[in-house]
């Protein structure tokens, strides 16, 4: 037994020296074996010896007075017998004697290097000098107070200097005693004593210790205005420290007299002290700290505006940041949160400054939608966290930031690795509220309504958080299938707010939501009733936000269908539509109103189905408009004014929804004709729109065919039907022409060639010459008149044949030289010269521009969807800045890329991705892919269009025949390889 415990005592002092990893001899296990080898005896030298070392490392990583006794006992025989074995810093201890002042005078050398050197290991050496002066010298003694003071800098340094509990226990300790050795003087003392609480506090949370350190930083005011020699400056510095602590009482305790007592000392100690003194801008901020605390409790701007004058005017940056936010959120002003922002990342890397600023850079996200700055806040949270000891009182709170901004990351880029991260964090936080919310989003539905039912059991009724938590649990069962347990849960959640609550409108949705379910599933018309009847409160409330009343009308319309009751469906998204302007106001950056659009993605077909039921196609047509391509519609009416949004057909509009999908055709000369689809259902669209992404990433060629198959049968023949389009064009007459405007997942099916292409004449491609528009007001832009042109001007070929950090394009060289020479005269801004600002400045001047390079669709951030140009790593073109491009002459832009037509799910109806963007800038026809297609038949198709547009290199581009041209090449290609679709289906032709 004692060869194992010596064995393991040495093993874990080895360990920390080695490493410096405080832990092997300071977990709990370590102490035990320690007391078990004493016990077990005998003590003699080799004991004392394992024994001494342990307990001095123990000492020097975690200062504690036991330890240090601990380790001299042990080690003062060693020491007799051979001074070498002992550790340096207790040979240097041993070396003195009992002479207390030579052990003062070898703490002050020691204190002296490490003021040279900064090493904290000499700091502990010199607290331990002075420890061993202070245990000679008796309380009374002439040279107490001395010794005191001496030991109280060291273990104060060391406490600021590791930012460790003991150290700064020791510190009051020791201050404690200082101060009690003398009642006059050592105001200064007394005020960093208070900030050793206040550590001691921000470990532990105990209140009691704030109490203190007020109490201790009183003294330090009273010792300074007491003090004969103390000057003005000194004591406003210390109703400055005093005010800091109160202000943290009341934080900590609700207690309305110490808020008062900091406001009072902070007011005082910015008027008193003078202007050239360097604690001047310290006061003004942690009056600043005291004034927004203060408008927090009380709610009165004055004290907000005022607070945001003080932080202006002082030097911490971090009290500007927090001072910043608060304005941000009385205000909502954009700007204040980005100067919030600015000053958090100047405010240096505490753990508290990390904290702050993680949680402005995630409201900056929420305002803008840039990812960047939530890849960044989940940085600043990791670095709060890694600053934040695991005893730490504040620990679990910046854990649980940390888990919340990665799910939100997760939630928008898919990335499970963040998933992953977030529960990990959360479970160590032990929030059971977040935990459940990210468990959800996992997909893991019994742990998140394990999780759920923790939180809700923590928050009994009555408790302010009670409506929150069964809201919470009633969601995670409703998404479960559980609905009996979530009607339960809805309806307490509803119970347990106020009429006036903000939260009860959200809970009166989520009630009608289960309730709808609940009639789905069992048909009873009570539950609808009951549906239609919260949903309507729910809308009606003072304190409903727009989007809560987006919520509540659209599951009320949905309500209303159920009922029989299409013109009250029709009123209640009548009302939505005309909301969705307020969803995402002017103000706000273009990214963060789509973003905002897209989360109510569906608004336009949910409408349209609403007028349809109701026997109005006209208004189901004027619906679809006003709902989707909102900011296209501005961005349009902008640069040309109002056009007839309308125009000539026929545009085929294609919907999906829950109650009904319809094709609604407008030719321009006749009322709308909407085209039931029975075929097609909205939750089979949505699995075949999954498959056929999944087919054509793999090259499934059978399975493409087959969804191609599926689409001819449910949507494409019933709409050509209704055209008249049932056979291809006679030899020498012309092809008709058609528009598809698809609603929501239906863009990303490849509707110009839906068809049996196995069964010559059942198919688009048989029949129409099919292009796309995202709206009819972008169809009558892009067939707008073009200026007086002054004179030919050359086209614009832009080729990549290799990027910076991409993989090679072979094709590329062939086909630029191909497509050059056919639209010859052409400008050629290849390789290294096709830069941002070269491409942007060329474009205003060509009316025709071909791009051979990569382009990448971004999902998750689709207005960074962008053509990969060379310099693309530090000037990306990006389709934010396409889409502010005002190229009133543009007539084709012919994208040979990736994907430009791609976007995310949830801003399909608001055409965010490059080849929206490229007819935004004006161009009137734009040809574009859905997916990537291989250099050879992507080369091919673009040389056969080119060839077509210029016949053969004779003439200019006829770019009135793009949709024509393409159309053909589209065909050829087919004929060439019918059974390999993902090869000639991917390209499309946008605008007139």
């Amino acid at each position: 037994m004692r060869p194992a415990l010596l064995a393991a005592v040495r093993q874990r002092t080895a360990q920390t020296l080695d490493t410096g990893d405080p832990e092997p001899v300071l977990e709990p296990d370590a102490t035990a074996e320690a007391e078990a080898l004493i016990e077990l005896g005998p003590i003699d030298l080799e004991l004392r010896h394992t024994v001494g070392w342990f307990y001095w490392v123990r000492h020097e990583r975690s200062p504690d007075e036991d330890d240090y006794r601990s380790a001299m006992a042990a080690l003062i025989p060693v020491y007799r017998a051979d001074p070498g074995a002992v550790p340096a810093g207790a040979r240097a201890v041993l070396d003195r004697g009992n002479d207390p002042a030579e052990w003062n005078d070898a703490g002050c050398e020691r204190m002296a290097e490490f003021e040279d050197t900064g090493d904290l290991d000499t700091l502990r050496t010199a607290a331990a000098m002075f420890r061993q002066s202070a245990d000679l010298v008796p309380e009374g003694h002439e040279r107490y107070t001395m010794v005191l003071e001496n030991l109280y800098t060291a273990t104060a340094k060391l406490a600021v200097g590791t930012g460790e509990l003991d150290p700064a226990r020791e510190a009051v300790r020791v201050g404690r005693l200082l101060l009690a050795s003398t009642p006059d003087g050592y105001g200064d003392i007394a005020a960093d004593v208070a900030r050793r609480l206040l550590t001691v506090y921000e470990y532990t949370g105990d209140p009691a210790a704030l109490r203190d350190a007020a109490q201790t930083a009183w003294d330090g005011v009273e010792r300074t205005r007491e003090d004969d020699e103390g000057d003005a400056d000194e004591l406003a510095a210390s109703l400055s420290d005093f005010s800091t602590c109160a202000q943290m009482l009341f934080s900590a305790t609700g207690e309305e007299t110490a808020l008062a007592e900091a406001i009072g000392a902070a007011r005082l100690a910015v008027e008193t002290i003078s202007a050239e003194h360097p604690g001047w801008a310290v006061c003004r901020s942690n009056l600043s700290q005291t004034l927004r605390i203060a408008y927090a409790h009380t709610g009165d701007t004055d004290l907000l505006d005022e607070a945001v004058e003080f932080a202006r005017a002082g030097d911490n940056p971090a009290a500007l940041a927090a001072v910043l936010q608060s304005a941000y959120e009385h205000r909502g002003d954009v700007e204040l949160l980005h100067e919030a922002v600015a000053a958090g990342r100047a405010a240096g890397g505490s753990a508290l400054v990390q904290a702050n600023l993680g949680v402005s850079l995630r409201e900056l996200y929420e305002r803008t939608g840039d990812t960047g700055l939530l890849r960044e806040a989940v940085a600043a949270h990791r670095a709060a966290v890694a600053a934040t000891a695991p005893e730490h009182a504040k620990r679990a709170s910046r854990m649980t930031n940390l888990g919340n901004t990665l799910r939100v990351l997760f939630q928008r880029t898919g990335d499970r690795a963040a998933l992953a991260e977030a529960l990990t964090a959360l479970e160590e936080a032990g929030s059971a509220e977040n935990l459940a919310i990210a468990y959800l989003a996992a997909d893991r539905l019994e742990d998140a309504a394990s999780a759920a039912r923790a939180a809700l059991a923590g928050a009994p009724p009555g408790h302010p958080l009670h409506a929150r938590f069964q809201g919470n649990l009633g969601a995670i069962l409703h998404q479960a299938g559980d609905v009996p347990g979530a009607l339960t849960a809805a309806r307490a959640a509803v119970a347990a707010v106020a009429p006036d609550h903000a939260e009860r409108p959200g809970h009166l949705v989520h009630l009608g939501s289960v309730l709808i379910s609940g009639f789905e599933q069992s048909g009873d018309p009570a539950a609808l009733a009951e549906a239609r009847e919260v949903l309507e409160e729910s809308a009606a409330l003072a304190v409903a936000t727009v989007t809560d009343r987006i919520a509540a009308l659209r599951r009320r319309a949905r309500a209303d269908l159920h009922a029989g009751h299409p013109d009250a469906a029709l009123a209640a998204m009548e009302t939505v539509v005309a909301l969705l302007p307020q969803v995402a106001p002017a103000e706000l950056y273009r990214a963060d109103r789509a973003h905002r659009l897209g989360a109510e993605a569906g608004v336009g077909s949910a409408a349209a189905a609403a007028a349809l039921a109701a026997g109005r196609p006209d208004r189901a047509a004027d619906l679809l408009e006003r709902a989707r391509g909102v900011l296209l519609a501005e961005s349009i009416t902008a640069r040309s004014g109002p056009v007839d949004h309308l125009g000539a057909g026929p545009l085929v509009f294609v919907t999906t929804t829950p109650a009904r999908c319809d094709a609604l055709i407008l030719t321009g000369d006749g009322p709308p004709q909407p085209v039931p689809l029975p075929a097609l259902h909205h939750t089979e669209a949505h699995e075949r729109a999954a498959v056929f992404l999944h087919a054509r990433r793999h090259g499934d060629e059978p399975e493409i065919l087959a969804v191609l198959t599926w689409l001819w049968d449910a949507v494409a023949e019933p709409v050509l039907a209704a055209l008249g389009l049932d056979a291809a064009p006679a030899a020498g007459e012309p092809w008709p022409r058609l528009w598809w405007c698809p609603a929501g997942v239906l863009a990303f099916l490849p509707l110009h060639a839906a068809g049996h292409h196995d069964r010559p004449g059942r198919s688009v491609l048989d029949r129409a010459v099919s292009s796309y528009t995202p709206t009819a007001r972008a169809l009558a832009f892009a067939r707008r008149p073009a200026p007086p042109a002054p004179g030919p001007r050359p086209s614009l070929v832009v080729a990549l044949p290799e990027t910076p950090d991409a993989a090679p394009l072979p094709g590329v060289a062939y086909e630029s030289r191909r497509v050059a020479k056919l639209l010859h005269p052409a400008s050629v801004l290849h390789a290294a010269a096709a830069t941002r600002e070269s491409v942007l400045a060329a474009l205003p001047a060509h009316p025709v521009v071909h791009f051979a390079c990569h382009g990448i669709s971004d999902w998750n951030a689709p207005e960074t969807s962008r053509l990969l140009l060379h310099d693309h790593a530090t000037a990306p073109l990006t389709v934010a800045a396409l889409a502010e491009l005002d190229l009133p002459a543009a007539e084709l832009a012919y994208l040979s890329a990736c994907r430009t037509g791609e976007t995310h799910p949830n801003l399909t109806d608001e055409a965010v991705h490059i080849t929206g963007a490229f007819q935004l800038a004006g161009f009137r026809s734009v040809i574009g892919t859905l997916w990537s297609v291989p250099d050879e038949p992507a080369s091919r198709i673009a040389i056969d269009v080119y060839t077509h547009l210029t016949a053969g290199g004779t003439r200019p581009p006829a770019t009135a025949q793009s949709a024509l041209a393409l159309h053909h090449a589209v065909r050829r290609r087919r004929e060439e390889e019918p059974t390999s679709p993902s090869r000639w289906a991917a390209h499309v032709h946008t605008g007139a």
